[in-house]
């Protein structure tokens, strides 16, 4: 499958090899020296723009440089033999396919153009295409992992400086500055099917492990495991609100705008039949609504309950509803080697939709029966409850300072039943208490009874045990991954470019987007289909659980 490379898009100016291109750069450059001599000489110069032109420069003779080693490799009977290989794997049948001439760019920002076989699906004696829809292969770039038209450098660099910043705009911004000219769409472009992609790979990984087809890794093998949960908030946009219309007192069958009317009304009380107080162009807004994006963190710890030096953390959100993020959790714990973990902890608060799936993720992620589990309420949420009730009762400050500390005391040691009998003693002593705030007590006293009956208020236990007391590593995740990218004032998500951008950030915090980003495009070699959607099995413990194998 020969293929060769060039400079333009006709192909008239051929890229023949490293040493070539390297001597096209220097030739470039050797006749920029005196320029920037004379500029360095102007005493008014500031020396770092300099400095930052001279880098851009050679970032971008580094591209001539890889330009040439992909002409060359092109035409290499290994690389060949290797696309073909490619060629075969794919999950369809490919058709013999045709010669086509693609723009690329690379992390230099060099611009040149790549001629791959495009091997389009087969289709059959009917001419049918094939039911999956799934796309076809331009053979060379996937050897190469190209993508979306960058190379997988650069398609890196932009999906970390995105993920990074707080906006598409500061990125974009800092790219331009390193010397990669992109514009606002395209980096929107590759950043979503960045993403996307992202995406498709966990789900392909998901349906390899509900297949028993999923290998776990030893990543986890006698180690202390935490797994935290929790939820956080983003504001989503969806239809467009239709216009507010109402029936004609008069004629009833003609209807009115009532916002145009208003605007008509306003302009007729100014002196100059302005806009008055509403504008003239009222253009229709989106439905938004607050979605709760559910998101995991899993990391080891050492003996007195840190996370491990030189360890990294795996988080995972989603704005699924809870069965998909306690599978994804099970699946994962599975995937890292749970099943010879050395203990295992849940840390989260009291959302019921979270402890009502630990012991079906337990049973999923093949911990063995042997391994110590320690199920725990965070202990400032459960402070937070006491603290709660103990203020309904509207005790004087020093005696309500008193009680505090020595129920606090009482939570920390482990020891809430003197808290629940302390506080229902309080209660029944204040009946004069409306009925609004004896309820909001009894409900923080069913809250900490429920939790310490479960077990999962032994804190002086779980602090022989080395094990984690507090969920501040989860919220500190909720904060970096969400509210410091996806939260912010006049911010709306499409949910699917909300699910794209969480995944990425998750990978980039973690510091595993290198890794993730390398098996995304092996996988997407073999199917380029973006699908990443799928149905959640019944994750909750007192439900008689049947397994499904497909997504």
């Amino acid at each position: 499958m020969p293929g060769d490379a060039s400079m333009d898009s006709q192909g008239q100016i051929k890229i023949v090899s490293a040493v070539e291109m390297s001597i096209r750069f220097q030739t470039q450059v050797v006749a920029k020296i005196p320029q920037w001599q004379k500029q360095l000489s102007d005493a008014s110069l500031d020396f770092a723009d300099l400095e930052l032109e001279i880098q851009k420069e050679f970032l971008l003779g580094a591209g001539y440089i890889m330009a040439g080693l992909v002409a060359v490799a092109l035409n290499q009977s290994a690389f060949e033999e290797a696309c073909e290989e490619t060629r075969k794997s794919y999950d369809v049948p490919l058709a013999k396919g045709r010669m086509r001439s693609i723009r690329v760019q690379l992390v230099g920002g060099l611009i040149f153009w790549i001629n791959s076989l495009y091997c389009e699906p087969k289709r059959g004696l009917f001419k049918k295409k094939n039911p999956e829809n799934v796309p076809g292969l331009y053979v060379s770039l996937a050897q190469l992992g190209f993508a979306n038209g960058c190379s997988p450098g650069l398609e890196c660099q932009i999906a970390r400086r995105v993920a990074g910043s707080h906006s598409f705009d500061f990125a974009i911004q800092e790219l331009q500055r390193e010397g990669i000219n992109i514009d606002y769409k395209v980096a929107r472009r590759i950043t979503y099917q960045c993403g996307q992609g992202l995406l498709t790979l966990r789900t392909r990984e998901l349906v390899a492990w509900r297949n028993k087809k999923l290998l776990p890794t030893n990543e986890f093998t006698g180690q202390n495991i935490v797994v935290q949960i929790d939820g956080g908030r983003v504001k989503t946009r969806s239809s467009l609100k239709a216009k507010e219309t109402k029936l004609d007192p008069v004629n009833p069958s003609v209807r009115t705008d009532p916002t145009r009317q208003a605007i008509k009304h306003n302009a007729s009380l100014t002196d100059e039949g302005g806009r008055g107080k509403a504008s003239k162009r009222r253009k229709r807004t989106f439905v938004s609504d607050w979605r709760e994006p559910k998101l995991a963190t899993i990391f080891v710890i050492d003996e007195n309950g840190k996370q491990r030096k030189k360890t990294q953390a795996w988080i995972d959100a989603t704005l699924e509803g809870p069965d998909h993020l306690a599978e994804l959790v099970a699946m994962r714990l599975f995937q890292l080697g749970v099943g010879s973990a050395k203990s295992i902890s849940f840390v989260s608060d009291g959302a019921p939709w979270i402890w009502d799936r630990l012991d079906r993720i337990m049973e999923l992620a093949g911990v063995a029966k042997v391994t110590p589990v320690y199920k725990i309420l965070d202990c400032c949420h459960a402070v937070h409850q006491m603290s709660d009730a103990l203020k309904e009762f509207k005790l004087p400050a020093a005696i309500h300072r008193a009680l505090y500390r020595l129920y606090r005391k009482y939570i920390r040691e482990g020891n809430w039943e003197l808290v629940v009998k302390g506080l229902e003693r309080r209660l029944t002593r204040k009946q004069r208490l409306p009925q609004s705030v004896q309820d909001e007590i009894r409900r923080a006293i069913n809250y900490l009874r429920r939790h310490g009956t479960l077990g999962h208020m032994n804190y002086s236990k779980f602090a022989l045990a080395g094990v984690p007391l507090g969920s501040g590593a989860v919220e500190s995740s909720i904060r970096r991954v969400i509210n410091l990218r996806l939260k912010s004032n006049g911010t709306f998500w499409k949910c699917e470019n909300a699910e794209a951008m969480l995944q990425i950030r998750c990978h980039y915090v973690s510091k595993r987007l290198d890794e993730r980003l390398a098996s995304k495009r092996i996988s997407l070699s073999r199917n380029g289909k973006l699908n990443w959607n799928w149905d959640a099995q019944d994750m909750r413990s007192n439900v008689d659980h049947q397994l499904t194998t497909s997504a």
